[in-house]
């Protein structure tokens, strides 16, 4: 029988599938976390259903330059950690992300629960997160036409909460994710090109991914994997990937970010606790001129808490 906790994770999961937009927060932040180095450590950034995934505590660090040299880029730090407890039927975790981009600076922090179904192949988990985002724009960072103009002066900011979440299907050879992870459409505000302040709102984003490895000899495997992302009101974007695994410690991968990026990708296990990624994007879209690429970096801190083989590549 489903106990208690069960029940209202299945009810709040179904709530907030159905849930529409909000209009809290003044400052718009809401950008999808376009992460490269997922493929060597997981979903975790995209689907909250991914905690917990491997039998392990898994703390990252990833830095991210986009578009180097091009005025107001972004620029991302993620801290996130998670393990499986309960016999890995259940999955916690936290995430903190630091964005800067032109005149904003966003902070967010989340935490993470997802709940484990062992099937007959495989598992699937479902998979909520919640927290709040942080966004500060400033103002004192434009050259305006009328340095007198009070409302494009000084400070504003704002704290607007959040819900994301997702399922996650995985054997130790297949992975397929879907998931919602912004739920609320906050409303706020953009600045155009010509520095002129308009009302908007946050369009939610959807995330479809899936991926398989495949044997190419005896140390070599090869696995490819995509992900989709959908935006209300916006094109469909999407990526395909192709990862080397040799030996199960060295990842050599390459792929394409639809009108973003081509990609080159590598990531090593220094040992059974240490791994080490970096990623870099060669820009096919309309800043390819103005800048010198997207450099991505990573650290996983990986501890077994049970003696048991982490049951998936993904």
């Amino acid at each position: 029988m489903f106990n208690l906790s069960k029940i209202l994770f299945s009810a709040l999961f179904v709530c907030l599938v159905i849930q529409l937009s909000a209009q809290s927060g003044r400052v718009v932040a809401q950008r999808p976390i376009l992460s490269t180095n997922y493929l060597f450590n997981g979903m975790l950034p995209f689907n909250p259903a991914y905690a917990g995934n491997q039998q392990q505590l898994n703390v990252t660090a990833v830095h991210r330059d986009q578009w180097v040299n091009f005025p107001g880029a972004p620029n991302t730090q993620v801290l996130s950690a998670h393990a499986g407890i309960k016999d890995n039927r259940i999955g916690v975790g936290v995430m903190f992300l630091r964005d800067e981009h032109a005149i904003n600076e966003d902070f967010s922090a989340y935490g993470i629960y997802s709940y484990r179904i062992k099937l007959p192949i495989g598992a699937l988990a479902m998979g909520l997160q919640a927290g709040v985002d942080f966004v500060k724009a400033d103002y004192t960072q434009l050259e305006l036409k009328n340095p007198d103009d009070i409302v494009l002066s000084g400070f504003e900011q704002s704290f607007n909460p959040n819900f994301g979440v997702g399922v996650y299907y995985s054997t130790k050879r297949v992975y397929a994710s879907l998931s919602i992870p912004y739920i609320l459409n906050n409303r706020g505000k953009i600045l155009d090109e010509n520095n002129n302040i308009s009302e908007s709102q946050e369009k939610r984003y959807y995330f479809i991914g899936g991926g398989v490895v495949l044997d190419v000899n005896d140390d070599i495997k090869f696995k490819p994997s995509t992900l989709i992302r959908f935006q209300e009101n916006a094109h469909l974007g999407f990526e395909v990937n192709g990862t080397f695994i040799v030996d199960d410690r060295v990842n050599l991968g390459f792929g394409y970010r639809h009108e973003d990026a081509l990609m080159a990708l590598f990531g090593l296990e220094l040992n059974e606790n240490l791994a080490v990624g970096y990623s870099y994007g060669y820009p096919v879209n309309v800043y390819a001129p103005d800048t010198k690429g997207t450099h991505e970096i990573m650290l996983t801190y990986r501890l077994d808490l049970t003696p048991d083989e982490c049951h998936s590549y993904f």
